[in-house]
């Protein structure tokens, strides 16, 4: 019976929800149908609308040309706005009839060319006043304004036939809704009609069995009285139970918590394990496990890589890279069971020896359980510790060395001053003529000598560019030849594609000369000395594993030198770039000249290294790094005449003498000379005649306020005026490089009389 009202309710609600749905779709069929009909009332209206554009434009043509009067306004043209604007409407409200939309566009083309090719000739006569022209050419266009016309009216006949076929659809779609909807409003009423029979029906049914449930009902009440006395019953021996349940429960629950915590502990202990044995066989220190008589029992694979065996090979063997376990703490009976960092030497599989650091621990509480043993390999350390010493020794002497020429500098700018001085004013025939000039050489070798030191130190001033080292070498060729004695044979293989690099010119000649000259100097009795050039390229691990100390990785252009002289042994080759240093007898060498080379080739950015052994020859192989840019053409340039002049320079330097020499040459050269002993006096005088002061030339290095402050503080506020620093200390200059070239040069100590006029002179001819 249910389930009959369940389906009956459910048809209903289906009816329901079908007249619910005929009724929007009427309305929405409503809506659908006004808005169609809208549009094509629309497009009748715009139809009829250029219908009458047209007959309005073609009567007001004709009563401009018959009335036949000049001053009358002419009539507008079929272009304008409006009439485009309501073709185009039309246009876009026929846009499902692409056949009446051709029409559109026709009757477009029509209304131009009426337009274009006949009113707008006749309007134009009509306006200068001849109308019959004008009535002549207009007649033959009124069968195209005709032919407009009529496709105006097609259009006008076709919107209007769109109209009534949309009318009649709607009106069918109207009646088929209402239709649906009378069917199913009377579907509603007959499934309501039944569905009220059959709840009356049930309600009867539902009377009957109420009454029989209370029958029931009363026998169940005294029923539950009997049960309600077993219930007590039942709940005494409920109680006795659970409160033996809750004593069995907590004794389970305690087992439980100590099982499980057994099992955490042993989960722990693996998980500790495991990452143990992780730890072991992933540490990059070689790790073994012994017992207590130096047995192996575990060896890690970098113990395999830094000795050769296996794991295979070294369980349950002594340990097989020791001579004997004499260094084991219980072998000598130390007490102590912990030790780091033992030194000792190990033996790898095949056969050779290396330096190991050793430490080792009980691996249990009871050292006699065994040891954990590691070792870590010496080499490298042992090599960087050698090759840190070398550069701090390098470092020290030519900090020595730069110290020492830069005093000396200072004594020789004197010495030769004066020296020159004297030469002009002693004859030439006066004895005392020559024993000056010989002091002037001799000033001029300790010159060349305090250079080399500032090259070794890498102190000197550099004027570097971008050369071609080939070219550098050909040009060279001829000279090097003159440098070796007869028996030495000298070729060069110079590679073609070779980079250009960023060198000063001379000082890279100087260092092909001194390789060549002690390459010369290898070979007394005769041999091959070759001259080789190529690109190279350091890659990172090249770096670490082919050089006895640090080098950057990247391009480069190697120059080597190789002899096949009498070579060298290591303690040779470990002191050649010392300064002072010779394997020559006394008197019959400097011990500068590789020194020199050194200087230069780290100055430049570049290394050397010497390959060679006794009886094999030597290698000398210089890496310098590849310029961005590339080599342009040397040039010498003129060397101008030493002038002098009537400019006022300031003389700004702190060592008495030579302040005095500088102003004896520039007074006796012409110049007026102002003088300064510091940089703040010098900005002093700067300030009350800067207008007369047409040069300041001032030293680097002084007390209070170097020279480079000075040259920038008197560029601030003076930015017209030049600069010349002098020193004879360069590392100073080169630190202060970036003020060079800005108004601002140099002149390195010592110099001449002649160099320092000269210097000046160019500087005011190149600011005037």
């Amino acid at each position: 019976m249910r389930a009959v009202v369940r389906r009956l309710f459910g048809l209903g609600l289906l009816a329901l929800g079908g007249v619910i749905a005929t009724l929007t779709l009427i309305v929405i069929v409503q809506l659908m149908s006004r808005s169609e009909i809208v549009q094509g009332r629309q497009v009748v209206l715009l139809a009829r609308d250029v219908h009458t554009l047209l007959v309005d434009r073609q009567s007001d043509v004709r009563g401009y040309l018959l009335g036949a009067d000049a001053t009358a306004p002419a009539p507008v043209g079929l272009g304008d706005v409006h009439l485009d604007r309501t073709l185009e409407a039309l246009r876009t409200g026929m846009a499902d009839e692409p056949d009446a939309q051709a029409r559109v566009d026709a009757l477009r083309v029509l209304a131009a060319r009426w337009d274009t090719t006949f009113v707008a000739p006749a309007l134009a006569a009509g306006r200068r006043g001849d109308f019959d022209t004008a009535r002549r050419d207009a007649v033959p266009g009124m069968p195209l304004a005709d032919s407009a016309r009529a496709v105006a009216g097609d259009l006008i006949q076709r919107a209007m036939r769109r109209l009534a076929l949309r009318d009649r659809s709607m009106v069918v779609l109207r009646w088929s809704s209402a239709a649906v909807l009378v069917v199913e409003i009377t579907l509603l009423f007959l499934i309501m009609r039944r569905m009220r029979a059959r709840l009356l029906g049930q309600a009867d049914e539902m009377f009957q069995q109420q009454e029989y449930l209370e029958l029931q009902a009363t026998q169940l009440e005294e029923q539950q009285g009997e049960l309600e006395q077993q219930m007590q019953v039942l709940q005494t021996l409920t109680s006795e139970l659970e409160m033996s349940n809750a004593e069995l429960g907590a004794a389970l629950s305690a087992a439980d918590r100590a099982s499980e915590a057994l099992r955490d502990r042993d989960a722990e202990l693996r998980r500790t394990n495991a990452r143990l044995g992780r730890l072991f066989e992933a540490a990059p220190l070689a790790v073994c496990a012994v017992d207590a008589a130096g047995v192996v029992q575990r060896w890690n694979p970098a113990a395999e890589l830094m000795f050769g065996w296996a794991a295979a090979d070294a369980i349950g063997q002594r340990l097989p890279m020791l001579p004997g376990t004499a260094k084991l703490p219980n072998a000598e009976g130390d007490a102590r069971s912990v030790k780091t960092d033992v030194p000792g030497m190990a033996t790898r599989k095949d056969g050779s020896t290396l330096e190991v650091s050793m430490s080792w621990g009980p691996l249990d509480e009871d050292a006699s359980q065994g040891f954990i043993v590691t070792f870590t390999d010496m080499t490298d350390r042992k090599r960087l510790e050698a090759q840190l010493l070398q550069a701090q020794k390098m470092e020290a002497v030519g900090r020595l060395a730069g110290g020492v020429a830069h005093d000396f500098n200072n004594m020789l700018t004197a010495i030769k001053s004066y020296s020159q001085l004297l030469l002009q004013d002693v004859a030439t025939d006066d004895a005392r003529h020559k024993d000056i000039q010989e002091i002037d050489l001799a000033a001029d070798r300790a010159a060349r000598l305090t250079r080399q030191l500032l090259a070794f130190s890498r102190q000197q001033m550099l004027q570097p560019r971008v050369l071609d080292v080939n070219q550098t070498v050909s040009e060279m060729e001829k000279m090097l030849q003159r440098l070796l004695l007869k028996d030495i044979t000298l070729s060069t293989r110079l590679a073609s594609d070779l980079h250009a690099v960023r060198a000063d010119a001379g000082q890279l000649e100087q260092v092909i000369v001194n390789l060549v000259v002690n390459a010369r100097d290898a070979m007394p009795d005769g041999g091959r000395l070759t001259v080789r050039t190529q690109n190279v390229a350091i890659d990172a691990a090249s770096a670490r594993e082919g050089w006895s100390f640090a080098v950057r990785p990247g391009e480069y252009v190697l120059i080597a030198v190789t002899d096949t002289g009498h070579g060298m042994d290591e303690a040779t080759k470990s002191r050649i770039f010392e300064p002072f240093f010779t394997t020559k007898d006394r008197h019959k060498g400097t011990g500068l000249g590789l020194s020199t080379v050194y200087g230069i080739v780290k100055q430049s950015g570049g290394y050397i290294r010497v390959i060679s052994e006794p009886a094999e020859g030597s290698t000398f192989e210089v890496y310098l790094p590849v310029a961005d840019s590339a080599a342009t053409p040397a040039g010498q340039p003129a060397r101008p005449a030493a002038r002098g002049g009537s400019e006022t320079v300031l003389v700004v330097e702190d060592d008495d003498g030579i302040r005095a020499v500088i102003k004896r040459i520039l007074e006796r050269a012409g110049h007026r000379v102002i003088e300064a002993t510091n940089g703040a006096e010098a900005l002093r005088i700067c300030e009350k005649s800067a207008d007369s002061i047409d040069l300041v030339l001032s030293d680097i290095a002084m007390p209070e306020m170097q020279g480079p402050d000075l040259a920038r503080r008197i560029r601030e506020r003076h930015p017209d005026m030049a600069m010349l620093l002098m020193s004879g200390y360069a590392e100073s200059a080169s630190q202060q490089g970036d003020f060079l070239g800005d108004g601002v040069e140099f002149l390195g100590k010592p110099f001449s009389p002649d160099a320092l006029t000269r210097k000046i002179r160019h500087i005011l001819d190149g600011a005037a």
